[in-house]
């Protein structure tokens, strides 16, 4: 026998992280021993069975380290955000330091005028 594909493939959505936990305990509370979202039973049926273990272990493995690579964005998004907060207050804080120059600047204009006039 020979292993032919499924016609019709469903497309599948990105899952989150807390959507791919979700996946694997229910199907380790179901004993099952296959990775959600990866189908090698073809390869069982072919007497590829520890092809399909690998696979499987191959694919937790990759599993971690993109939610390792979540993880991080999360922080750098966090932190992007904290900046981008802090940015904005400082540069509401350079405008007002700005408007307080002019008008020091225009008060030692009338001061100057003021005294070169009395002199």
């Amino acid at each position: 026998s020979t292993y032919t594909a499924p016609q019709q493939q469903t497309v599948q959505k990105k899952l989150t992280a807390a959507q791919r936990k979700q996946q694997q305990q229910a199907a380790a509370a179901t004993g099952s021993a296959a990775y959600p979202g990866v189908r090698t039973d073809g390869l069982s049926g072919l007497g590829l069975e520890e092809e399909a273990a690998m696979i499987q272990t191959e694919t937790r493995e990759q599993d971690k380290y993109l939610d390792e690579i979540s993880r991080g964005l999360d922080q750098l998004k966090f932190g992007a955000q904290r900046m981008h907060e802090e940015l904005r207050g400082q540069e509401q804080q350079a405008d007002r330091i700005g408007q307080d120059a002019v008008v020091l600047h225009d008060k030692l204009r009338s001061v100057n005028r003021e005294g070169f006039k009395r002199i």
